[in-house]
């Protein structure tokens, strides 16, 4: 948490932050660190799942539709 958001530059960053924060129990801190990930590259698969894995575990199984698409769309 030290390095100030537009400092970074990889996605993995901010996955990892939202790692820490989902073992935590925060879901949603995790999901905002996730987004982030995002933003940095839209197709970063561990996010885009860990996004799915956490609304689909919240019963927001409608809302995981467009990273799964995203995630077949590009699958590399």
């Amino acid at each position: 948490n030290e390095i100030p958001d537009d400092k970074i530059y990889s996605p993995r960053v901010f996955y990892l932050r939202g790692e820490i924060a989902r073992k935590l129990g925060r879901p949603d801190e995790a999901l905002a660190q996730y987004k982030l990930a995002l933003q940095i590259q839209p197709h970063h698969a561990r996010s885009l799942l860990r996004i799915v894995e956490i609304l689909s575990e919240g019963g927001k199984t409608q809302a995981t539709a467009p990273m799964l698409a995203n995630l077949v769309t590009h699958p590399q």
